[in-house]
């Protein structure tokens, strides 16, 4: 059926058909319903409309004009409701304009000029109950009442005259789908532009971010507390960059612990380098630590008893730092662990009085950060707007929010979230060779704009060799167009991507919600969710309320 579904018919009489043709008439028949083109002959009125056009392999192409009322023939010309009709209103002199139209529209384009096409019409009038049969006189097939509950039978009874009267041509597969091609010319705006689109939209100052900028002008020490997407690293540069203009303030250190994140902060602090340390908070330590050589300047295996001691040998180093610093923003700082916050605050030139701003998000813990303790989270300024997904993406994400917890969606819809389901190893390789085709081949998506989240790194995934087309899996970002980054859902934390997919789960992932609510977030315009079939029912059930969901083809 096309359109489907149909939500506007000029008459009662095409509804009944429309619907009627649509549950009556097997899978192998085509119809088109309400179908209008600029017709390409010469002609007093070239703007050519069919009610119905119905078609099917080894049949015809029929055209049904549809009359509603009371019909009849009567001496030789048409009476509706008794009353003769003019001869434009000719109901069978209208349908054969519209077949010559229409075979004129076919042959319109030089591949299909030498093709024969089997069209042919037929009446359908609806609202009258007469026996009208195609006879000797020239009538087409004509559909009355009586046969609407059998509309198979008839259209099967009028294809056969459709073919006969064609001398047995009948049409391909091939024919029907350039009929449908001519007469359903849709506009698409492909996929990668519209996400474009929406990405234009999304970021808008909400009154919090208004009401931060003020409160963060007149408070030298402020925690604030963001859901993800809320604009917190974007807030957290913006008042980087308002404290280097200021004259008193001559060293900051704005830093964080994702590795990823701190090489995006520092692009865009890059400026204000003469000013602004930009750097992980362990990669400070260590560079400070090596400084004073004492820890080796070899990075061969480096573990978490290589890093986990850093912070705290930072206190026997602080004193020979170079300067002290006027303030510090921290973002990411549900990571940091409660002894780093003392030798933070050894860094500021007053412990007491010096900017201190700390960005976090309770519900992006994992694993061991459940209990950091983050100061002045007690009373944290909120930003519960998100801004950074649309607002489809933010709905999944905040299926797997802490309940305590809420995130406000903003006024962009967006693209629907996309579930697959799969039963093995190849059934998550086709889902995801399929989802990239449709997002770059088909989509005009940039494969740098494509990241794969998971909770393990690509290494020890069954992914890690997976054929994916003419696209290859890697850890890294690279400018090759048919590179995509797999990365962990814990290590991208504080980023984000324009189309993010979430896959490679097991049936037991641990910290599965925090994982899902983290993954889900980092994605601004397009999301899917990858899951093994076996998973648990009720979470599936729950991405299955606002997912739309997608198979292994």
């Amino acid at each position: 059926m096309y359109p489907d579904p149909e939500r506007q018919f000029k008459t009662e009489s095409e509804k009944r058909l429309y619907f009627g043709f649509k549950e009556q008439l097997p899978p192998d028949y085509t119809v088109l319903h309400g179908r209008r083109w600029l017709d390409t002959g010469p002609s007093k009125n070239p703007d050519v409309e069919c009610d119905f056009i119905i078609a099917r392999p080894g049949a015809a192409i029929l055209i049904v004009e549809v009359k509603g009322g009371r019909w009849e023939h009567r001496n030789g010309s048409w009476c509706r409701y008794g009353e003769p009709i003019l001869g434009n209103e000719d109901p069978i002199e209208q349908a054969n304009i519209q077949k010559s139209a229409l075979i004129r529209l076919l042959k319109h384009a030089p591949a299909w000029q030498r093709t024969f096409f089997p069209v042919d019409y037929a009446l359908a009038l609806p609202d009258s109950d007469y026996d009208a049969r195609t006879d000797s006189t020239g009538f087409p097939a004509i559909l009355t009442n009586s046969y609407l509950n059998y509309l198979r039978e008839w259209t099967e009874t009028a294809m056969r005259d459709a073919v006969q009267r064609n001398n047995g041509t009948t049409c391909t597969a091939d024919m029907i789908a350039h009929l449908v091609q001519c007469l359903m010319r849709d506009y698409f705006i492909p996929l990668g532009k519209a996400l474009d689109l929406d990405e234009g939209a999304l970021f808008v100052l909400t009154e919090e971010q208004r009401m931060l900028d003020t409160v963060l002008a007149r408070q030298h020490r402020l925690t604030i507390q963001g859901c993800a997407g809320s604009g917190k690293t974007w807030m957290a540069i913006r008042h980087v960059k308002r404290l280097a203009a200021l004259p008193d303030v001559r060293h900051i250190l704005f830093t964080c612990f994702n590795l990823d994140l701190a090489a995006w902060l520092r692009q865009e602090t890059v400026g204000l380098a003469a000013k602004v340390d930009t750097v992980p908070f362990m990669e400070f330590c260590e560079r400070h630590l090596q400084h004073a050589g004492l820890v080796a300047v070899s990075r061969d295996e480096r573990g978490p008893a290589y890093w986990e001691p850093l912070p705290e040998r930072m206190l026997d180093v602080i004193d020979q730092l170079p300067y002290r610093y006027d303030a510090i923003v921290v973002d990411e700082g549900q990571i940091f662990k409660p002894h780093w916050w003392s030798v933070l605050d050894l860094l500021l030139v007053d412990s007491d009085q010096s900017y201190r701003y700390v960005f976090f998000d309770d519900s992006q813990r994992i694993y061991s950060e459940t209990n950091n303790q983050v100061p002045g989270a007690a009373e944290p300024f909120l930003l519960s707007v998100n801004v950074r997904n649309t607002a489809n993406i933010n709905r999944v994400a905040g299926l797997f929010m802490p309940d305590h917890q809420t995130s406000l969606s903003n006024n962009v819809p967006g693209e629907l979230v996309e579930l697959g389901l799969y039963s093995d190893t190849a059934g998550l390789r086709r889902l995801l060779r399929q989802s990239l085709d449709r997002l770059i081949n088909k989509g005009d998506v940039a494969a740098k704009d494509v990241v794969i989240l998971a909770p393990r790194r690509l290494e020890k995934s069954p992914m890690a060799d997976a054929k994916l087309g003419n696209f290859r899996l890697g850890a890294h970002e690279s400018s090759d167009p048919g590179a995509i980054r797999w990365a962990t859902i814990q290590g991208y934390r504080g980023m984000e991507h324009k189309v993010v997919i979430l896959a490679d789960f097991e049936r037991d992932t641990g910290n599965f919600e925090a994982l899902m609510y983290c993954g889900a977030s980092r994605a601004t315009t397009k999301l899917f969710v990858f899951l093994p079939d076996s998973f648990s029912s009720a979470t599936i059930a729950k991405l299955r309320s606002c997912c739309v969901e997608v198979g292994e083809k």
